[in-house]
């Protein structure tokens, strides 16, 4: 049996040493498998602040049934200040 899992961060970018770097906001880890029966869905909430650039991570793991696992990592959002 195939399985699938969503793990999602929310992120925030910080000036460090003349790069940017992006950090998780503590607490705004999620992560969902799926069912049998549904589709994997995951909700949170993070407040934003004026003057910060935030972006989501998300990376979906597949785990067949023979051992091979696949992961994807899919970043969204705003662009680095």
């Amino acid at each position: 049996m195939t399985r699938r899992e969503l793990t999602v961060w929310a992120q925030v970018a910080n000036r460090t040493s003349g790069r940017t770097a992006w950090f998780a906001i503590a607490g705004s880890c999620t992560s969902e498998t799926e069912t049998t029966t549904a589709p994997v869905n995951v909700h949170t909430a993070t407040t934003a602040l004026l003057g910060h650039a935030y972006r989501l991570k998300a990376e979906v793991k597949v785990r067949a049934a023979g051992g091979l696992t696949s992961t994807t990592t899919v970043y969204g959002g705003s662009s680095a200040p």
